[in-house]
């Protein structure tokens, strides 16, 4: 019975200061929303592809399980050459300003000979140049390195996309915090509220029931009809006691 009261409790607190919930809720969303659209440089990521075979000068006759086998193991050992200071200063050469592998990612499903190689930039159209540079310099470099020549660009970049901010969904996080945080202060302000609002407070408080109620009075000494009406509709049990109309 004491949780369900204390529940009843909270969501009268709750319901009573809703607006400020609200208004918490939008706000940080707006924040979020202005941030993300005007304060945060967006990053774009383009993708470019090739694929590990042997080229038709080497291709056997036959199907060959061992050699896509080789292939399969060796695109380990690309995937760290093409991050690798041999690859990305020749990039940075070419591309006109310095390349990080921070910039250049690279994944390959399990068992693929097919090599996906991403590049990240601020600018949309430099991160498609970016991604199709990385591979033309790591598909000519490749064979002085290795002494092989199984780089075959199967595709290349053709647009951009931005990955990040994500304006929805950083807004859609604000508001659910902003809400959590609107809802948490309204329940701690209303623990330390310590003020007498109703007779229920009272009984409460003291643990006695209240049986008589002093009705609002003006400033002509006239105690207001309607609060009078109002109490007695309110109490609904009880005895109301001294309760009179009277005039100065």
């Amino acid at each position: 019975m004491q949780q369900a009261n204390a529940l009843k409790e909270m969501f009268e607190v709750i319901k009573k200061r809703f607006v400020w919930i609200l208004l918490l809720a939008i706000g940080a969303g707006t924040v979020s929303g202005l941030f993300s659209y005007y304060w945060v440089t967006p990053s774009y990521q383009s993708s470019s592809q090739f694929l590990v075979q042997t080229t038709k000068e080497q291709e056997q006759p036959t199907y060959d399980a061992s050699q896509i086998s080789t292939n399969i193991d060796l695109i380990s050992t690309y995937n760290v050459i093409i991050r690798s200071p041999r690859i990305l200063d020749i990039v940075s050469e070419e591309f006109g300003r310095g390349v990080s592998a921070q910039n250049i990612t690279v994944s390959s499903e399990s068992g693929s000979q097919v090599v996906t190689v991403g590049a990240t930039d601020n600018d949309p159209e430099q991160v498609v140049r970016l991604a199709n540079t990385v591979v033309e310099v790591f598909k000519e470099e490749i064979p002085k390195l290795m002494y092989v020549n199984n780089v075959n660009i199967i595709a290349e970049a053709k647009g951009a996309q931005q990955i990040s901010p994500n304006p929805v969904l950083n807004i859609a996080i604000a508001v659910v915090l902003g809400t959590m945080v609107g809802a948490g202060l309204v329940l701690l302000f209303g623990y330390f509220d310590n003020t007498i609002k109703s007779e229920a407070d009272i009984e409460r408080l003291v643990d006695i029931p209240v049986i008589g109620v002093i009705s609002h009075v003006d400033h002509k000494g006239v105690i207001l009809k309607e609060e009078f009406t109002k109490a007695q509709r309110k109490r609904g049990r009880g005895v109301l006691l001294n309760a009179k109309k009277k005039t100065v």
